[in-house]
């Protein structure tokens, strides 16, 4: 609607915001992932407590009770996947639910020594469906299969039940140690001879396969064979195993610190080993000597570390003394390019790039940095990495440990020196057995294969604090389980909030060294009661959870305010009338929005950040047909709604935050420039601050319009959009969807289909569009809906077959349609007329077209547009194009109109009610036209008629407005110029059509070319002479297109002998036949600028002759130009060929010209081709001149005369005797071919007498002498 388009500017420019906050976040990531591989002076860090307790959990006296009558052996370790803690006290297992504290437990279905446990996924296929993890039971006899299943599906805080699935398969006695499992169901475990094994099981036995079968991965195939008893104890055992589901790779840890590098396949069915690294020692040495104690070194554990953590690092070890060893499977080349396509391929290499020393650890404190002065050996027994996050147990005597926390410190990006560590130490009453990561959406996104564009920003706290809950993790002694939190940066100033009043110093300076844009982000989260930014997460277990504070709240408030800053100007603020010394004026500086503005942006961007991007549809495959369907869940959606909605109550909470400025603010009437230029920061801050409202209050609209198309068959209604347009659909993302005219087009196309699928199924539109306006009003406005009341309307008439009631209901919808023309655009007006021409509804076809074409110009700025030809530029081209398309639709509605008319008269029976109908919507709609009183619509009808090649049409319009329409162009228009001449002949007014097609002719308005020309002047005196009413001034006008039809007849030879000429000068040439071919030219200019230059001979005889003109030397010199270019020409010919061109040439020219003596100047051509006879006599025969002369047309008698003045004369070279002799000869011939071919009372005998008597007397040739005197005999004997 006519609102959009300047709230769309208002967006766009917001939307820059959000795109550079997301370009900022991931350029801090990427700096702090990349800084990893250093090591800076001042690495560790204790200025807070990035690890610290939150909760200790001690076994139930029931547990403690069990562990009183232990007989041989206890193991413990933790399943956090499932909520549980397993304990086993000899051949008994617990589950112990700590979340409960007191739930636990037991099964006692076997009687051997349970020496591991193991929890895995199940292989697809193999259990019932109720069973989602399997619990293997491993004791050196047997390894016992255990179905895991609970109360509610996929709920592991839910009641567990065990079931025996009566799968088993022998140890061999061999005790596994460790056991591990991959998603797919493969299963892993060391053994403690040593060796890994992998268990593999099936539904049932094969013909060649066990049930269950266990195969010893780390020997060869004859391993196997010898039985355990004989096999000798080897010095090297695995004694840790990890697993990389995403890189498909297995790594095995050794007794002797030696780790190798398997690899499992692209599909994870495969086992190939490929490196194994060995002398770590001496390669950590090399890379860091100062740490590392050949004696006493020993990796404790192994640990994955995933893409989305790194590009560049695999895997992480964990020396007993602290050393922690990265490892990479990257060449040196691949660690510096993008994140590879195929992460799952094997590694080219793998090797030890990095080592980072351990922190120095104030024992007495616990914690806190201090400068390395000696390095107290750490005693490190057991380890867990997760997500940059380190948890070491270190041992400090036999009933405690301390626990060492290690994290990446993340400060803002200005402060980022390298790469360094938070450290926190905890007491930890107990031995610790295990240490694992409570399960969440953070652990489950490093897990996700499926979306690489988070490579670097996950382990990034400072952005990842707004995407996941706070990390926990669970540390297991023989005591219970303590519960350990990750402090981000948002939780520290929690913490700080909590002593606002007390210290505002330590507030200030968080804010100080994470600038106030990061930390106003952060408030804001705290404020709006973001869930990740309290321990106040949905879902967490309760023993996780922890309810906002009220006061935080508010101080976070008070924080964003007091401590967010102004916004103010770059450099050093100039006057607008300051010119520097060159003369120039100083720029005056850019605005610099304050720390509160930047925070909301980032707040805004990292709430929006899952969906910002992202295409709103994904197409999937049902059957055999491709659908799309909504990319994102319901949950998803409300999830980030939520956020939004809260920090949307902020800002109406706060209004003056960011409400526009009024012009009365005491901020705007600064009376210092200074002042002026503070006000003026301030303004532009507010106003982005309003256009990012109104960007929240658009993104939460959208969302509410996703959500609401869950409800109606949203794949359905896509279906029956346009191909084009659902492919337009799929490339749209949400940022599209709220920020673009394409993406509002889309949704509006959306909602036009739900409502049209509503009247379908013959469904009320009343809720739908209630939710549409209060749900998603941009996506749908009041006038939206009187639109769409039309369209069911229209809709009701098309499925009415009773004609009155069609009629009615479609007078209805037009009524409808009428309220809201001036927002109806084109392409919605275009859908109503061809509804309307469904049904023959066709004068409604022109009232609506008609209306909106007035709605959409109310002031007529179109017909003043028209009038003052005005620039493509100019404001009110726009509404001419817009009337321009409301006459078109009416036109062709006429035109439609007429068509069925035609059609009802011939195919339906006269008199019928629907021919009836047809002919009179077809009378209304001529009606409607002709009692239009608009000029403009007037000149677009004829213009309609001209461009669909409706002349006779057009010209049959009696109307006074016509010849004023094709005389009146705003612009040169050659199409309505040639009608207009027709229709002067049209109407009997040949003089004026003559004068029009003269200046047709004449004009340079037009690309006409030379041929057109012609045809117009031909056109022209063909007219002329058709005016039947004689006076001087039409016979004048008469006479003088005549004559420039002749010149333009020249100017035509001319342009086509040029265009023969050949290829040299090409360039040249074709300057000269644009020229010609451009414009009408008089004969001087022909002649002096074409002919003459270029040596046309020809063409200047024709000129000549054309103009009267007479100059006989130049003509002479003309036809010698003919005569020698034609014997001097290079081309490909003997003389006797060239003769005959010559004889062509002459024959061709003179019948054009012959007997005009000024351009075909007999005596002259005849001496000269009598002399090119003589000069050539041996080789052309005689008489060759005289039969040139005879093809033109001369008479005999004209052709004697001729000849025998040539011969009174005796010019050279007829004055010598063998001239002479040649001369009198052709004289014969002449006369013979004279008397043989005239009738003799036409022949002057005694002139011809009396001319021989001379010749036979001057003749000293015997043979010729002898000729003439038998003519003269012959014609004395006959006359």
């Amino acid at each position: 609607m006519n609102s959009i388009p300047t709230s769309l500017e208002i967006l766009k420019n917001s939307c820059s915001h959000i795109d550079n906050a997301l370009t900022k976040d991931l350029k801090l990531a990427h700096k702090s992932s990349e800084s990893i591989l250093t090591n800076p002076p001042d690495s560790y860090f204790g200025d807070r407590q990035i690890i610290y307790k939150k909760r200790t959990i001690t076994l139930p006296d029931a547990l403690f009770e069990q562990y009183d009558s232990l007989q041989c052996k206890c193991f413990m370790g933790l399943f956090p996947e499932i909520n549980r803690a397993w304990i086993t006290i000899d051949h008994r297992l617990f589950l112990w639910n700590f979340e409960d504290g007191s739930d636990f437990y037991v099964f006692e279905g076997q009687e051997q020594v349970i020496v591991s446990v193991g929890l895995v996924k199940p292989i697809p296929g193999v259990f019932v469906d109720g069973i989602e993890y399997i619990i293997l039971l491993a004791t050196p006899i047997e390894i016992i299969f255990l179905g895991v299943a609970f109360d509610k599906p996929h709920n592991p805080r839910s009641e567990l039940t065990l079931y025996l699935t009566h799968m088993s398969i022998p140890s061999d006695n061999v005790s596994m140690t460790s056991i591990v499992g991959t998603s797919n169901g493969r299963i892993f475990m060391c053994g403690n001879n040593g060796h890994i094994y992998e268990l593999q099981y099936q539904a049932a036995d094969g013909w060649f396969t066990r049930k269950c079968r266990k195969i010893n991965r780390s020997s060869n195939a004859y391993t196997n064979l010898i039985p355990t008893f004989l096999k000798l104890n080897q010095d090297e055992r695995i004694v840790s195993i990890a697993v990389d589901e995403i890189r498909h790779l297995l790594y095995t840890l050794t007794n002797k610190s030696n780790i190798e590098v398997i690899y499992l396949g692209e599909n994870m069915n495969d086992f190939q080993r490929l490196f194994k690294l060995t002398d770590l020692c001496r390669q950590t040495s090399d890379i860091s000597s100062e740490f590392v104690d050949p004696k006493n070194f020993q990796i404790v554990s192994i640990h994955t570390i995933l893409p989305l953590e790194s590009k560049i690092l695999n895997l992480v070890a964990v020396t007993s003394t602290g050393l922690r060893l990265y490892f990479s499977g990257s060449s040196p080349v691949q660690s510096y390019m993008p994140f590879r396509n195929r992460v799952n391929a094997p590694p080219e290499n793998f090797r030890l790039i990095h080592v980072r020393p351990p922190p120095i650890i104030n024992q007495e404190q616990g914690n806190g940095y201090y400068p390395r002065i000696s390095n107290p050996q750490m005693s490190v027994h057991i380890a867990d990495y997760s997500g940059g996050v380190l948890l070491a147990s270190n041992a400090v005597s036999e009933e405690m440990d301390v626990l060492i926390g290690m994290a990446p410190y993340m400060p803002s990006v200005i402060h980022e020196q390298g790469f360094s560590e938070l450290v926190s130490t905890i007491p930890i009453e107990g031995k610790t057995w295990a240490i694992a990561e409570v399960p969440n959406s953070f652990t489950a996104k490093l897990l996700d294969n499926k979306n690489n564009d988070d490579v670097d920003l996950i382990c990034n706290e400072l952005v990842s604090q707004h995407f996941f809950p706070v990390r926990h993790f669970l540390v297991l002694t023989n005591s219970g389980v303590t519960v350990l939190a990750q402090q981000r940066p948002i939780d520290y100033l929690n913490s700080l909030l909590e002593n606002y009043d007390e210290d505002l110093s330590s507030i200030r300076s968080f804010f100080e060294f994470y600038t106030p844009e990061q930390a106003c982000a952060m408030c804001l989260a705290i404020t709006c009661g973001h869930p990740y930014a309290t321990n106040s997460t949905p879902g967490l277990p309760s023993y996780l959870s922890i309810a906002p504070s009220i006061p935080v709240i508010d101080a976070a408030k008070r924080c964003f305010f007091e401590f967010g800053g102004y916004p103010t100007f770059t450099g050093r603020p100039f006057r607008n009338d300051v010119v520097s010394d060159v003369g120039r004026p100083l720029t005056i500086p850019e605005p610099v929005f304050s720390g509160k503005h930047n925070g909301l942006v980032l707040y805004l961007t990292r709430l929006l950040r899952s969906i910002w991007k992202q295409n709103i549809t994904k197409k999937i495959n049902k059957g055999n047909k491709k659908k799309q369907e909504i990319s994102f869940t319901d949950q998803d959606l409300l999830s980030v709604q939520k956020n939004l909605s809260s920090l949307n109550q902020f800002f109406v909470q706060n209004p003056q935050f960011s409400s526009l400025p009024h012009p009365t603010d005491e901020t705007l009437r600064a009376a210092s420039y200074q002042e002026k230029l503070e006000a003026d920061a301030f303004q532009a801050e507010k106003q982005s601050l309003y256009a990012l409202h109104q960007l929240l209050e658009n993104c939460i609209q959208a969302i509410s319009f996703l959500l609401l198309l869950f409800d109606y068959d949203f794949s359905g209604i896509i279906q029956n959009l346009p191909e084009q347009t659902q492919n337009e659909l799929s490339e749209i993302t949400f940022e599209s969807l709220v920020c673009t005219a394409k993406g509002r087009e889309i949704a509006r196309y959306i909602v036009a289909e739900l409502i049209n699928k509503q009247i379908d199924e013959h469904i009320g539109i009343d809720i739908l569009s209630d939710l549409l306006q209060q749900n998603c009003p941009s996506f749908c406005t009041a006038d939206d809906v009187i639109f769409y009341r039309a369209v069911e309307y229209l809709q009701k008439a098309k499925n009415t077959q009773n004609l009155l009631e069609k009629e009615k209901l479609l007078n209805e919808s037009l009524k409808f349609f009428t309220k809201v023309a001036n927002q109806i655009d084109q392409e919605k007006l275009t859908s109503i007329v061809e509804s309307f021409k469904s049904i023959n509804y066709y004068h409604g076809i022109i009232e609506i077209a008609l209306i909106c074409a007035q709605e959409w110009d109310p002031s007529d700025l179109a017909k003043s547009c028209y009038d003052e030809n005005v620039p493509e530029n100019d404001y009110r081209i726009d509404i001419l194009k817009k009337r321009k398309y409301c006459y078109a639709l009416a036109f062709n509605g006429l035109e439609a109109a007429n068509i069925a008319a035609a059609n009802a008269s011939i195919n339906k029976q006269p008199g019928s009610a629907i021919t009836e109908a047809i002919l009179s919507s077809q009378s209304k709609a001529k009606e409607k036209i002709l009692a239009s009183q608009d000029i403009l619509f007037h000149y677009h009808i004829y213009q309609w008629l001209i461009e669909q090649g409706s002349i006779d049409q057009l010209l049959e319009f009696n109307t006074p407005f016509l010849e004023e329409f094709l005389i009146k162009n705003p612009t040169p228009d050659l199409e309505k110029a040639n009608l207009l001449w027709r229709y002067y002949v049209r109407n009997k007014q040949l003089l004026k059509a003559a004068n029009t097609l003269e200046q047709l002719a004449e004009t340079d308005e037009f690309d006409i070319d030379l041929q057109q020309r012609l045809e117009y002047l031909s056109l022209a005196v063909t007219h002329a002479k058709g005016y039947t009413t004689n006076n001087k001034d039409s016979s004048i006008f008469l006479l003088d297109l005549e004559e420039k039809l002749e010149v333009a007849q020249v100017q035509s030879i001319i342009y086509r002998k040029i265009q023969s000429l050949s290829n040299e000068n090409k360039e040249y040439i074709q300057h000269y036949l644009q020229e010609l071919n451009s414009k009408l030219m008089d004969i001087s200019q022909l002649y002096n600028q074409y002919a003459r230059p270029l040596g046309l001979h020809e063409e200047e005889l024709l000129i000549f002759y054309t103009s009267g003109y007479k100059d006989p030397q130049l003509i002479e010199s003309t036809w010698n130009g003919i005569i020698n270019n034609t014997l001097k020409s290079d081309i490909e010919a003997d003389i006797h060929q060239k003769f005959d061109i010559i004889a062509n040439i002459v024959i061709r020219l003179g019948k054009k010209f012959y007997p005009n003596e000024d351009v075909f100047p007999l005596y002259v051509l005849c001496n000269m081709l009598e002399n090119l006879e003589y000069q050539e006599m041996n080789v052309i025969g005689r008489g060759w001149a005289i039969n040139i002369m005879r093809e033109v047309g001369v008479t005999y008698l004209a052709l004697f005369e001729v000849f025998n003045e040539i011969y009174e004369k005796r010019n050279s070279p007829w004055h010598s005797e063998v001239g002479v002799n040649f001369l009198i000869e052709n004289i014969c011939i002449l006369v013979k071919e004279w008397l043989k071919n005239e009738n003799r009372n036409d022949i002057p005998i005694k002139l011809i007498d009396e001319a021989l008597t001379k010749y036979i007397m001057q003749c000293s040739n015997s043979t010729v002498e002898e000729e003439l005197k038998s003519i003269q005999k012959h014609i004395r004997d006959i006359y």
